[in-house]
């Protein structure tokens, strides 16, 4: 999967947990989620639509928002389990 389309796809992911309306690209890869309006139970929903949209588990001790505070620490996570479940 090319860095573009993942980005791309996790960002759809992201947008849809926070129910945002404004256009995602302009929103920085390193923009704060929690600060962008993620609160715990979008958090668990993100972890979930990540799960299932790329066919990976996190691991327990992964289940941590701190993983996953922003676009670019999701696509670490992403890519570390599509490299592991490959």
């Amino acid at each position: 999967m090319e860095s573009q389309e993942l980005e791309n796809r996790v960002r759809l992911i992201v947008k849809t947990c926070l129910n945002a309306n404004e256009d995602f690209n302009s929103i920085s890869i390193k923009d704060n989620l929690v600060d962008l309006g993620l609160d715990s139970i979008q958090g668990i929903k993100l972890l979930v639509l990540i799960e299932e949209q790329f066919e990976i588990e996190f691991f327990d001790e992964e289940y941590n928002l701190d993983y996953f505070k922003d676009i670019d620490s999701i696509i670490t996570m992403v890519k570390k389990h599509i490299s592991y479940y490959s």
